[in-house]
């Protein structure tokens, strides 16, 4: 009798939880639709999105100047630098298709 009860109140919440997410779903489809491919208008990095924008080239080139000459000042940069020129360069490893 006990796990008949517990079986009733399991079921109940259940099918509580499925009558809320029927709810929730229907008030999603009745707002306003709106789409993943429209940039919002309102940011201040919307001129990054031209991958091949002159400005965005720009900025990108700044970043880079700073953060090499941050990775060049840590002793252990060369050592990365030249392991990962070694695996660049590996032929025993080569992917064919």
């Amino acid at each position: 009798m006990k796990q008949l009860s517990t079986f009733c109140i399991v079921s109940a919440l259940t099918m509580a939880g499925c009558t809320m997410h029927t709810i929730n779903e229907e008030a999603a489809v009745s707002a306003e639709p709106t789409t993943l491919n429209t940039p919002p208008t309102d940011d201040p990095y919307l001129w990054l999105e031209e991958v091949e924008g002159e400005k965005a080239l720009t900025w990108v080139e700044e970043r880079n100047k700073e953060s090499l000459g941050i990775f060049e000042q840590d002793a252990r940069y060369n050592g990365f630098l030249g392991a990962a020129e070694t695996i660049l360069n590996a032929t025993d490893r080569i992917p064919y298709g």
